[in-house]
């Protein structure tokens, strides 16, 4: 056997392996994980420290001996750190540093020339050392709380069986020690017993180092099913918050469509009620053989510059782009608005309007009318059976008025300031925020749908154009209706 085998060769094949294996792992991916790392320079490590001490006689002594043993016991220690580390238990990082001082400098001071006086001593420490290591392993993977797997029990009885190698190692030379009561310069471990020694360390060496690797594997394995188990969850979850929102959103969208189609037939009754008495006075003077009466073709007039108002609204909604400019009449507009208010606001409300004559404004006629009968339409019923007086005034102004709430802005000056005026209750403090939002009212369900202001404020943005709002309890609201003065038929109305 002793001529197939010898120590020699085991100990080359065991230097070759542990370079060999520190270089593969710190070459391949798992040099990002710290304890990989450092399992892998172990090995490293311990590889170039044997390969010195195989080179011994060809290169100095300190550097086969103390330079050797050192980068062993250190490649040992980057073992030990790599299980702590992937244990999580820093708690031992301080007996790691001790064992690594003590055994490097103990090694070193043994080792003083004479080197070949102390031989067995050396040998004798080593052993030592290195079985406390593998016993300081076992403890730390013993006192780990992480499950434990069988190939962690393989990595265990591989700690165990080289620390009991070691300590069998250190046993006998004791015992030499006291049988011959001290250490001879060429006494030696018989060579048999030295290469079945070398051949179990060598085994159980390289069963240890894939071992931590496939338990880092498995581990990474178990993390990769605990994150696709939450993802999967995560999606189920998010699925489900999808099919929720999706449902909501369309109960919301049928919400808002009946409101908004309750809010539209609301209007549009009014219209055809309008139409209808103005049809009825017109059959009845017909039937009797008289003319269409004048104010029968004026509330019909009327109707349908309600129906155009309403209209316009809905445009108005339906886009965001900026509609055609152009100069208009704003005492036309005025007028025009007074009357329609006149045929439908309760009868204890006084409209009364005002406008300077001659003044321009560079806007879109039927959304002006739209806005400005909303903003009417909403000061009357605020005023409800109470009553009141309704006032619709328009004149040039050179700033912006100061008020409670702003919409807009006009940059363009200067401007023309068509005011709408209520003796009403004013806006209530809670209120103030988000009246000009959709859906939203202060009447009840069936008396309002909650689009009026906000087809003002539409208006408002799409033709360029601001909204000042002035409210209190005592005298009510005043909303300013801000527009660019533009270009008329009376030069001498514009300022310079």
């Amino acid at each position: 056997m002793l001529e197939l085998i010898d120590k020699g060769t085991l100990i080359v094949l065991m230097c070759a392996g542990c370079i060999c294996f520190g270089l593969i792992t710190l070459l391949g991916r798992g040099w990002r994980d710290q304890s990989i790392r450092c399992w892998g320079l172990g090995y490293l490590l311990a590889g170039v420290g044997l390969t010195m001490y195989v080179l011994r006689g060809l290169i100095p002594d300190w550097i086969s001996i103390q330079v050797a043993n050192s980068l062993m016991l250190l490649g040992i220690g980057m073992m030990l750190n790599a299980l702590i580390t992937h244990t999580q238990q820093r708690q031992f990082r301080s007996v790691l540093i001790a064992w690594l001082i003590i055994s490097i400098v103990g090694f070193n001071l043994i080792s003083l020339p004479p080197v070949d006086s102390v031989r067995l001593s050396r040998t004798l420490f080593i052993s030592i050392v290195v079985a406390f290591s593998q016993g300081f392993a076992i403890v730390i993977l013993l006192r780990s709380s992480i499950r434990r797997s069988t190939l962690t029990h393989v990595l265990i009885s591989t700690h165990a069986m080289l620390m009991t190698v070691f300590a069998v190692r250190a046993v006998y030379l004791v015992w030499a020690w006291l049988d011959w009561g001290y250490f001879p310069v060429n006494a030696r471990v018989p060579e048999v017993g030295s290469v079945v020694f070398f051949l179990v360390v060598l085994s159980f060496v390289f069963l240890q180092a894939p071992s931590y690797m496939l338990i880092r594997k498995e581990e990474a394995d178990r993390r990769m099913v605990r994150a696709e188990t939450k993802l999967t969850e995560q999606l189920a979850e998010r699925e489900l918050e999808q099919r929720f929102y999706e449902s909501r959103l369309l109960a919301e969208r049928a919400e808002t469509i009946e409101h908004f189609a309750r809010g539209i037939a609301h209007d549009g009754n009014n219209v055809i009620g309008v139409l209808q008495l103005g049809m009825g006075q017109l059959r009845e003077r017909v039937a009797r053989g008289q003319k269409p009466s004048k104010a029968a073709l004026d509330l019909m007039e009327t109707g349908l510059a309600r129906a155009r108002t309403i209209n316009s609204g809905l445009i108005a909604l339906s886009g965001t782009s900026k509609p055609a400019i152009k100069p208009v009449c704003i005492a036309t507009v005025v007028d025009e608005v007074g009357a329609m208010l006149t045929f439908s606001v309760p009868e204890a409300v006084r409209v009364t309007t005002h406008a300077t004559p001659g003044l321009y404004a560079d806007s879109h006629h039927p959304f002006l009318v739209t806005a400005l009968l909303n903003l009417g339409r909403n000061g009357a019923e605020a005023m409800g059976s109470h009553g009141g007086r309704l006032h619709i005034a328009a004149e040039l102004v050179d700033e912006i008025p100061h008020g409670d709430k702003q919409i807009g802005t006009v940059v363009k000056g200067p401007l023309i300031d068509i005011t709408v005026t209520d003796e009403g209750p004013g806006i209530v403090a809670a209120d103030f925020a988000r009246v000009f939002d959709p859906m939203v009212t202060t009447k009840a369900e069936t008396e309002g749908h909650g689009y009026g202001l906000y087809m003002v404020r539409a208006v408002t943005e799409r033709i360029g154009a601001a909204l000042v709002i002035q409210t209190s309890e005592h005298t009510g609201t005043v909303v300013h209706f801000l527009l660019a003065q533009g270009d008329g038929n009376d030069p001498a109305t514009r300022r310079a």
